[in-house]
This record gives C-alpha cells, sequence and structure tokens, in this order.
C-alpha cells in the first residue's frame, strides 16, 4: 500500500508538499515553504526515515522549492539521493519576475537551486521529459508535462513551467497539476487524453486559485479534489472578512461544486493521510 501525505499549512501563505511513502522508497514532491521545512522534517523522524529516495519537483517558486532549500543549509542528517526536474535555466529565471513576497527570496533562490544543481547535484539529478515513468514498487509515477521555453517568459511563466505528474498504483490514480496557469492547462489539454489525465484525485492548479480554467476542468472531470490551500485562500479572507480579499478560490470552488465533486482534502486542515 502507498502513504499520500498532504502536507498541512503551517503559515497562512499558499504552498504545497507532499510525502509518499512505498513499501522500499521514501519520496517528496515539491515540500513547501521555507518555514515548512520543520513540519516535513517531524514527519519523517516520525516514520523513522533518513533518507529520500527520490525529490520530485513541479517548479521553482519559493513555496514548493523552500523547504528543500532549508534541508539542504539544516537537515544534513537527512540524505536526499536524487533530484527530479526540469526547470528554467538560471539566465532563463533571471528574465522572469519574482514574487517580492517572503522578503524577495525568490532571485536568490533560483540562484541557489542552480549552484547546487552544478555542484553537489551535479551527477544526482534526473532532467524529466514528458513520457517518462519511473517505478518504486507498486507506485508508477507518470510525467504528462514538462515546462515549455517558447512561453512568454513576462506572463506567468514559473507557474506555467509547472511539471504534471500521475501517480498510479493498482488500486488508484493521483494527478498533481503544480501552478499551471491558464497557459498550462491549454497547453496540458493538447498534449494528453482525458484518459491520461483521468484519476481518482485531482490537485487543484496553483492552489485552487488563478490556475487553469473551468474548461480545463471540465476536461480532467476530476472526482476527489486536492486542495493545497490555507484558510485565508480557501475563504478568501482579506480586510473586509470572508470573500473580500484578492483570490479566486471561491470561484473554483463553485466550478466544483457544478462538475458534481463531493469531497475535498485541503491544507489548511493539517496533513492529510490518503492510502493509493
Amino acid at each position: 500500500m502507498t502513504e499520500f501525505y498532504l502536507l498541512g499549512n503551517t503559515t497562512e501563505y499558499q504552498m504545497f508538499g507532499a510525502l509518499i511513502l512505498t513499501e522500499h522508497h521514501a519520496l517528496i514532491v515539491d515540500g513547501g515553504l521555507m518555514e515548512d521545512a520543520s513540519a516535513l522534517y517531524e514527519l519523517l523522524c516520525q516514520k523513522g526515515i533518513n533518507k529520500i529516495d527520490a525529490w520530485f519537483f513541479t517548479h521553482p517558486h519559493h513555496d514548493h522549492l523552500g523547504a528543500f532549500m532549508a534541508f539542504c543549509r539544516d537537515r544534513r542528517d537527512v540524505t536526499v539521493e536524487r533530484l527530479y526536474l526540469n526547470f528554467p535555466h538560471r539566465e532563463t529565471l533571471r528574465e522572469c519576475p519574482a514574487h517580492k513576497a517572503h522578503g524577495g527570496v525568490e532571485r536568490q533562490m533560483w540562484e541557489e537551486i542552480w549552484d547546487l544543481l552544478e555542484g553537489p547535484f551535479r551527477q544526482r539529478f534526473t532532467t524529466i521529459q514528458r513520457g517518462d515513468t519511473f517505478f518504486f514498487d507498486e507506485l508508477t509515477l507518470n510525467v504528462l508535462r514538462v515546462y515549455n521555453p517558447a512561453f512568454d517568459r513576462k506572463r506567468n511563466f514559473v507557474n506555467n513551467s509547472s511539471a504534471v505528474f500521475r501517480l498510479d498504483t493498482p488500486s488508484h490514480r493521483l494527478l498533481l497539476l503544480g501552478d499551471l496557469g491558464v497557459e498550462g492547462g491549454e497547453e496540458l489539454m493538447r498534449l494528453a487524453t482525458p484518459e491520461e489525465l483521468d484519476a481518482d484525485y485531482t490537485q487543484m492548479a496553483h492552489h485552487g486559485q488563478k490556475g487553469v480554467t473551468r474548461a480545463c476542468y471540465e476536461y480532467l472531470r476530476p472526482r476527489r479534489c486536492i486542495w493545497p490551500t490555507p484558510a485565508t485562500i480557501w475563504n478568501n479572507i482579506g480586510a473586509d472578512g470572508p470573500g473580500s480579499g484578492k483570490w479566486d478560490t471561491l470561484e473554483t470552488r463553485s466550478w466544483m461544486e457544478e462538475l458534481g465533486v463531493g469531497e475535498h482534502i485541503i491544507a489548511k486542515d493539517g496533513t492529510f493521510k490518503l492510502l493509493l
């Protein structure tokens, strides 16, 4: 049996991280913010894990990459065997607008990750491509999409660089969309058939707001939704309370209701374990 842990939020900022345990392997997808590293470390300790066999990444935004960077700095007792990713190179990232949140750490992190990939991890990372499959006991991880360098670098480029993964076990499928935006979602529909994208669980793109379009979700036909979403964004909380914020989550939630989705797993409720 494969265990999939959606990591709960430790701050009110958006993030995504997942720990996946098979009989003999421990995998992480993204991991969350630097602030989330301690909670991830505690979970690993609870499970008696001090070696990550594979660390997969969707894209290099700080709310997906930060925990890994914190592990590299502070968690030397956890060994990371291999990284799997397809990131825009540092020269490309230098042309992209960076997030100003969290003290403007984005640009520094983009430089640091490439320092690691060209240094200590030079022989320990795999550049993933669409069509790749990776096997971990009963779990198969399928790469359905990677970043397109032809996309506009000034328009949501880093979110749209998200890799899309489908996790298959003998009994379940789980689809991870990362932070895909409109353009990435449209490309995914061109690349993959509904059958390839069919899953028992679908991770909501970009934390459930300003991600892919309703048409894309209609194409995906989600049955159960995984939301890497804190309470603030889930309820669109702004200065005047729920519904007054800047996020589109309530609209996306209405789409899922209209599409007949009845089960939702939400990071605001804490770390959640799925048996796949």
